[in-house]
């Protein structure tokens, strides 16, 4: 019987489907402060449970630094590939600024 087995540091292959940003790729998340999206570099992961108590879902965060090595992070759906366009941003900045306003 041969097993398949994962070695410490070796490259996984992509998994079809899969939503979560690679480590290493550059993506965009929106700055409150500086009420802009802002280029960051996905460096991880994490999950928490979810608020109802749901076993069977979790919150998805990922770790992201900054140019300046600042470190941060994001709920998955906060986070925006770099690829996202001007007008696409234009659209994401009144959702937010919608989304505060009900709030």
């Amino acid at each position: 019987m041969t097993l398949n087995r994962v070695l410490p540091g070796a490259d996984l292959e992509p998994v079809a489907g899969d939503v979560l940003p690679p480590i290493g790729e550059s993506v965009l998340i929106h700055l409150a402060s500086q009420d802009e999206w802002v280029e960051h570099q996905v460096v991880g992961y994490y999950a928490w449970p979810d608020l109802g108590g749901n076993k069977n879902l979790h919150r998805v965060f990922v770790r992201v630094r900054d140019a300046d090595g600042i470190l941060n992070s994001r709920l998955l759906c906060e986070v925006r590939p770099v690829s996202v366009t001007h007008h696409e941003i234009s659209q994401l900045k009144n959702t937010l600024n919608e989304q505060r306003k009900a709030s």
